[in-house]
């Protein structure tokens, strides 16, 4: 969800070589071999680090997390999650908008067929379908367990989604200190662009128009099942990374007069 951003983000930072696209090597690019990959990336002085963003590395599948380890076991890696109600709302966009504009790579993909509440719960209820991807995808702990069998949890920095988009700077000097690189950004490198909603890099600007979509309109009721479903795995996740995250604990309902409450 806000992965993109903060890759472009750091992209900016003077001691880090960053490839500009998504690269999934470990996951869908593996039989190119070694020498693509490192081809593919942005060359980069002794001083630099190379960056690249894949999102398909925070996964379940082990076979991806043993490629990993075994290319660099002490590589250091930025995660970066947000409500996963939220996320599964944003992934369910991003994945429509490409169907729909047959972006290569997403085929028949069902979210160009069906809605949303189509697919997140089963017909005429708001019973929440645990077989659809996108759902499976938002359950942080299973993938939290994978990644801890391979990496040490110090190899690993969590940063909140929610607190990314109020506060980026905060999260920047986060990854400068997890990556042991001289200190950069400041308040004079961010300006907040009030149209879209969201901050910006002086850099470059702001992102593309695929940033900030309009999730998904839902009723309170479906919200509610959405958030109890994810309450014992978002504890879960909490425990096992160690992180206690505002969205972990509680569970806001936005209902349709925009007032917040919590579930208890």
């Amino acid at each position: 969800m806000f992965a993109g951003t903060l890759n472009a983000f750091l992209r900016a930072h003077p001691s880090i070589a960053g490839a500009e696209k998504e690269m999934n090597f470990f996951s869908r690019g593996y039989t190119k071999g070694l020498e693509y990959y490192l081809d593919a990336m942005k060359p980069s002085y002794p001083w630099q680090i190379t960056l690249e963003k894949s999102t398909s590395y925070f996964t379940t599948n082990t076979t991806v997390l043993e490629r990993i380890y075994k290319f660099n076991k002490d590589i250091k890696m930025i995660l970066i999650v947000t409500d996963p109600v939220l996320r599964l709302q944003s992934d369910y966009m991003h994945s429509r908008v490409n169907v729909i504009s047959k972006r290569p790579g997403y085929g028949r993909q069902q979210e160009g067929t069906h809605s949303f509440q189509e697919l997140v719960f089963h017909k005429g209820t708001h019973t929440v379908n645990r077989r659809y991807k996108r759902v499976k995808e938002s359950l942080y702990y299973m993938a939290m367990e994978a990644f801890l069998k391979y990496f040490k949890r110090n190899k690993l920095l969590i940063l909140d989604g929610e607190r990314f988009k109020r506060d980026p700077l905060y999260g920047l000097k986060q990854c400068e200190q997890f990556l042991e690189i001289p200190p950069y950004f400041n308040e004079n490198h961010l300006f907040f662009n009030a149209t879209k909603g969201f901050w910006c890099l002086r850099a470059f600007g702001c992102m593309g128009s695929n940033k900030g979509r309009v999730h998904p309109v839902l009723s309170e009721p479906a919200l509610t099942a959405l958030y109890k479903y994810y309450q014992e795995p978002n504890k879960k996740f909490g425990n096992l990374a160690g992180i206690d995250f505002n969205w972990l604990s509680s569970v806001p309902i936005h209902s349709s007069s925009n007032k917040t409450r919590t579930l208890t």
